[in-house]
């Protein structure tokens, strides 16, 4: 075998009359002349400001508003415009109506927007108002998360019971209960290696399936509500192998997916910086835990045209990009030396012929 076909994307289709089909794409980009490009929408952070900014726990870029909840208060969802000036706030610490403990997931679906909250395992739609409209229980702690349709979500979460331990993925209606369970790996699920059971989620709007990435292995796989799986992506290469609980952070693990409105996937890859350990260390013993990511970490962006199955760009960023804010949008945060937070909103294009 040929390192240009060892060093590939293996894409593997649904089967055709029982037998999968399987076609290797080549690793390097295929589009010459197509270039990636990285801008900042608008930063925000201020010490002295009565907004608590601080690292983004959920973020969500949808008609021309970002819904952003921090850390520091994450019962709370401050609304800006893209011109980062300060619309609306909603949301306070509790259980009731209209309360949250830790929002971790901000999903937006027309002039709807699902907040769910992981310790409360409840999730809670509001209307364009952020009025309460419907509050449903989760039945799992959800990772990550995804809105298939108006009457289902897509849940990333472990579940410690005998029968389910081993899936992560799980179909939940709004009435909370479990439609289906699924996603099982031949590597199960270690505790020693908990990227082994994280999922990102994406979907097209107008698709019958969703993808589901591994975080600790480039594999992306598409499946059903049902949990058919229908397809795989998985590549192999040197630059981004396998992580398997070793002592160090992993080379390189992928951090988030999303799909444009071209039906484009772009991939976000976390990875480590060449001088990772000196920075760990001098943050560590500064007592920086919120500067050590941007400090460790550098991002790598990816492009896939599924259809033609070719990687059209990639490109490196010496910036610890979180995830994705809707398509084209990313995250960042950092720390400057007088303690001085900064949140930054990117939007990525890609330019082609």
């Amino acid at each position: 075998m040929t390192t240009l076909r060892r060093i590939c994307v293996l894409l593997v289709l649904a089967p055709l009359q029982g037998v999968a089909q399987t076609v290797s794409i080549p690793d390097q980009p295929q589009c010459d002349l197509c270039e990636l490009t990285l801008s900042p929408v608008l930063t925000l952070g201020n010490a002295n400001s009565d907004i608590p900014y601080d690292v983004p726990v959920a973020a969500s870029v949808t008609n021309n508003r970002l819904f952003l909840t921090m850390r520091a208060d994450p019962a709370q969802v401050f609304v800006f415009d893209l011109e980062g000036n300060y619309i609306a706030k909603f949301g306070r610490n509790g259980a009731g109506p209209g309360e949250y403990r830790i929002i971790e997931h901000i999903i937006s679906d027309n002039n709807l927007l699902y907040i769910l909250d992981r310790p409360l395992q409840r999730a809670t739609v509001l209307d364009a108002n952020f009025e309460v409209r419907q509050v449903f229980r989760l039945p799992v702690r959800p990772l990550r998360a995804l809105l298939f349709s108006s009457d289902q979500l897509i849940l990333n979460a472990i579940v410690p019971t005998a029968d389910l331990v081993g899936m992560p993925l799980h179909t939940v209606d709004t009435t909370g209960a479990i439609a289906a369970s699924f996603g099982e790996t031949e590597t199960p699920f270690s505790l020693r290696s908990p990227l082994s059971a994280v999922r990102n989620l994406a979907k097209l709007p107008s698709d019958s399936v969703f993808w589901s990435a591994h975080r600790d292995r480039f594999q992306i796989d598409a499946f059903t509500a049902s949990g058919k799986l229908v397809r795989s992506v998985v590549r192999v290469a040197p630059w981004l192998p396998i992580y398997e609980a070793a002592a160090e952070p992993p080379i390189a693990s992928v951090a988030d997916i999303t799909f444009d409105e071209a039906g484009l996937l772009w991939v976000l890859i976390t990875a480590r910086q060449e001088n990772w350990r000196s920075a760990l260390d001098a943050a560590q013993a500064n007592r920086d835990p919120a500067g050590v990511n941007s400090k460790v970490w550098d991002s790598i962006i990816e492009v896939i045209d599924l259809n033609s199955g070719a990687v059209l760009a990639r490109k490196r960023y010496d910036e610890h990009l979180i995830r994705f804010a809707g398509p084209r949008f990313l995250t960042s945060y950092k720390q400057h030396e007088d303690g001085t937070p900064q949140i930054t909103v990117w939007r990525v294009t890609l330019s082609r012929p």
